[in-house]
């Protein structure tokens, strides 16, 4: 039975193990392995956000991982075979004979990168991962072939084609060289070797063989910037004066490669208080400011999807080819018949997955105005600060007419 189904195999085309070991490995120091593409532009300078995420490879690609252990084991045992001749592996079967040529082709894991911190990926000139592997050939010169390492890059259960590096056979004799790629993601990256083999006939074959899994760490967020704009004026009505206060928090970062948006979502939570003199007013209103007083600690003010948050507060969320930009505004009306007003909130952003039990990242605002009496308003100032923010945003109140 066996002869029979490798007959099968071999009559049909050369066979072809292409094999990822699972042996983990750091990266190796040493002279700049072949082949080395043309330099791609840096990614540009932004700032990262965040704790580095260790990602899990996604289960489908731990069973291929299991799947294709089993088949390098079993490809191995063929290739060694002591039936292999100097020409290839020869069958017979009854008065029929054949020799058939087989490549056998392997990433050699202990000497190719498997997990990348962001600190050194991000510091290795185009982004580049090492990889090493072997290529055998029966006969062990084998012309028509053709080896080439497919890189892509795997973001949930989808796998996006980046690019194919062909690889430059050595001299005879000489042993496979190791390779630098260029263009690794955060997340996780797979490399596939490729072989074609083109026979007597002038007829090409291209088999894509098995993997190698190459994990990069980062943050969740890259380029983060986040900026403040506040506003607060003074206008007579009647008897008094109005005093309105706008501040508006913009966030926009890139998601980190490796995540889904569609997985993501965010929450805001604020603390604080806003207190002022309510006895002036009528029922009504008073009512109607009352729903702004908060509980002590930590409230959830909303959360949702990041593409479309329902968040009171929230004006802008949207995500469009991995670039989020959130818009969040904090509004105050108040009137010098409600001094002494003292507002003061804190605001806490959280970047949530599906899959972690703790926020990806987290930062936060804070907006403060005390105003002790009507002739404060000249020198009151609506003081803006921010964990994330560059610098504390101070403004005046404007008076109008």
């Amino acid at each position: 039975m066996f002869l029979r189904r490798l007959l099968v195999i071999l009559v049909c085309a050369p066979v072809l193990a292409l094999a990822a070991l699972e042996t983990p490995a750091a990266a190796q120091d040493g002279p700049a392995p072949r082949p080395e593409p043309k330099p791609e532009p840096e990614p540009a300078a932004g700032r990262a956000y965040g704790d580095n995420l260790a990602l899990d490879v996604p289960a489908s690609v731990r069973k291929q991982m299991e799947d294709q252990a089993v088949a390098i084991t079993r490809m191995r045992l063929y290739f060694n075979d002591a039936a292999a001749g100097a020409d290839g592996v020869s069958l017979e079967f009854e008065d029929m004979r054949t020799e058939v040529p087989v490549i056998f082709a392997a990433f050699i894991g202990e000497r190719c990168d498997r997990v990348l911190n962001y600190a050194d990926y991000s510091a290795r000139p185009g982004r580049h991962v090492d990889l090493a592997f072997h290529v055998k050939t029966l006969p062990r010169r084998l012309k028509g072939m053709k080896v080439q390492i497919e890189h892509a890059h795997i973001q949930g259960e989808a796998e996006t084609s980046v690019a194919t590096f062909d690889v430059p056979a050595p001299d005879e004799g000489e042993p496979w060289n190791d390779v630098r790629l260029r263009g690794a993601r955060p997340g996780v990256n797979r490399y596939r070797m490729v072989v074609s083999y083109t026979g007597g006939n002038g007829q090409t074959t291209t088999y894509k063989g098995f993997s190698h899994w190459v994990l990069v760490q980062a943050p969740p967020m890259f380029e983060f910037t986040h900026t403040a704009h506040a506003a607060a004026t003074s206008r007579k009505a009647g008897n008094a004066r109005l005093i309105a206060a706008d501040v508006r928090f913009d966030a926009a970062f890139l998601l980190h490669a490796g995540l889904n948006p569609a997985d993501c979502s965010l929450r805001v939570v604020r603390r604080g208080k806003r207190d002022m003199r309510l006895d002036a007013l009528s029922p009504e209103v008073r009512r109607v400011l009352e729903k702004e007083r908060a509980p002590l600690g930590w409230h959830e003010v909303g959360r949702g999807p990041l593409a479309g948050a329902g968040i009171p507060g929230l004006e802008t969320a949207k995500v469009e080819e991995g670039a989020v930009v959130l818009r969040f505004r904090h509004v105050l009306n108040a009137s010098t018949t409600t001094l002494p007003l003292d507002e003061d909130w804190q605001y806490r952003f959280e970047l949530l997955h599906k899959g972690l039990s703790e926020p990806m990242a987290v930062w936060e605002c804070a907006v403060k105005l005390k105003v002790e009496k009507e002739a404060d308003l000249a020198t009151a100032r609506l003081n803006v600060t921010g964990t994330a923010l560059d610098k504390p945003l101070s403004v005046p109140i404007q008076a109008a007419r």
